[in-house]
């Protein structure tokens, strides 16, 4: 099993393709998917196997985050060249509906700008006569921030292509957005590597020996994507066992710090397209308080999510009572980010159960009722094995795009 040949180092090479935009990504890559479904059912049972037999069991099913963030709403300061939202109102205090969304509520749903049954409309400010394509489309570059659906991969680092064991993606993190992936859910850790003493910051998950890649080398893959492709935002949800600090010197080792928001909490986000005009494109939140450097935000600050522990497909569809799979899990009920966590793994993440889940009607259906319940769209949709099943067609009818 590749997986399985080498316990050092697992170096990054950047895929570079032609260029491609977000929306443009939508067409659906399943011309492996038995294969790999198939193959993933044979890991499942060697890898419940292989960690009972190491004494990990269970290492690397965590979601994306094994404790709740304590982020407590602490304001973030401005930045010099960044853009920052607009002074005045918070979310929902500026005539907005619930989550700082324009429009009323009516049964369940926001009108004029936000969900209905589900659907992003086009958001205040909108104008589809616009040349520019904003992340793939002219009709999202009025839209703020929060007001469009963004495609996430969980665990956005951790893929079978590049040798990761029990990897949550096919993908590495360059075919990622070229693909079309605009959010990522990353975990950060300080490892010594005897193999490798040039770093101590890393992105792995679980034990790094399963699998890593240097943290400068992954940052540098989204400056060098940024760089080429000036109409595209993204988003980062970093589940930081790396202290501030040593983040903050590798983002600017890797040339993406000057792309970062700073966003001032309690305010309503900018447009895409002001963060395009801006060149700041990047938001960076984080699972912990977050405020230091301002840039950094604590995502319960700002956002909220969906449980993600999931073993089977009826508990990742459970719709009503207290294990009800689209209640609020952390953060912040009404904050302008909500995040969908969307994955099943029975004892570890396979190609079989993501197939599955990401189906493009089960997707739709769960992102649709999660919406509903919380009365605003989601920011982030984030699912396992991205390009099995129907993630961008669904991104695509949420966000209200042909």
């Amino acid at each position: 099993m590749r997986a399985w040949r080498r316990a050092g180092p697992l170096r990054h090479t950047t895929v570079r393709t032609g260029e491609i935009s977000g929306a443009a990504a939508g067409g659906l890559r399943r011309r492996h998917s038995r294969r790999l479904a198939a193959r993933g059912r044979r890991w499942g049972l060697l890898a419940a196997l292989a960690l009972a037999g190491a004494g990990i069991a269970g290492a690397g099913v965590s979601g994306c985050a094994d404790a709740a963030a304590t982020g407590d709403g602490d304001s973030a300061s401005g930045g010099d060249g960044q853009v920052h939202s607009a002074d005045g109102g918070g979310e929902g205090g500026d005539g907005r509906g619930a989550a700082g969304h324009d429009g009323a509520i009516q049964d369940g749903a926001i009108q004029d700008g936000a969900v209905q049954d589900g659907v992003g409309q086009d958001g205040a400010g909108a104008d589809a006569s616009t040349q520019r394509a904003c992340n793939g489309h002219p009709k999202l570059c009025g839209r703020r921030l929060d007001q469009v659906v963004f495609p996430a991969t969980h665990n956005s680092m951790s893929n079978s292509d590049e040798g990761w064991a029990f990897a949550n993606q096919n993908k590495g993190l360059a075919t990622q957005l070229n693909d079309g992936v605009r959010g990522f859910l990353i975990d950060t850790h300080k490892w010594s590597n005897p193999d490798d003493p040039s770093t101590t910051s890393w992105l792995c998950h679980g034990p790094c020996v399963l699998g890593s890649i240097r943290l400068v080398d992954a940052l540098g893959v989204f400056a060098d994507f940024l760089a080429k492709h000036p109409n595209e935002v993204l988003i980062f949800v970093v589940e930081d066992a790396l202290p501030a600090a040593d983040f903050a010197q590798e983002m600017k080792a890797s040339g993406l710090l000057p792309y970062v928001i700073t966003h001032k909490v309690g305010t309503p986000f900018p447009t895409l397209d002001a963060l395009i005009d801006a060149n700041t494109r990047l938001l960076v939140t984080v699972q912990g308080k977050g405020g230091t450097p301002a840039w950094m935000l604590g995502f319960n600050s700002v956002g909220f999510d969906t449980p993600y522990a999931f073993k089977t497909m009826a508990a990742l569809q459970k719709s009503g009572g207290d294990d009800d799979s689209c209640r609020r899990f952390r953060g912040t009920e009404g904050a302008p980010l909500f995040l969908v966590n969307h994955w099943v793994a029975e004892v570890l993440p396979t190609p079989f159960w993501s197939e599955q889940a990401n189906a493009a009607d089960v997707l739709l259906t769960r992102a649709q009722r999660c919406a509903a319940l919380h009365k605003r769209p989601p920011t982030l949709l984030a699912v396992d094995h991205y390009d099995l099943g129907g993630l961008f067609s669904v991104v695509r009818t949420l966000n209200g795009l042909p």
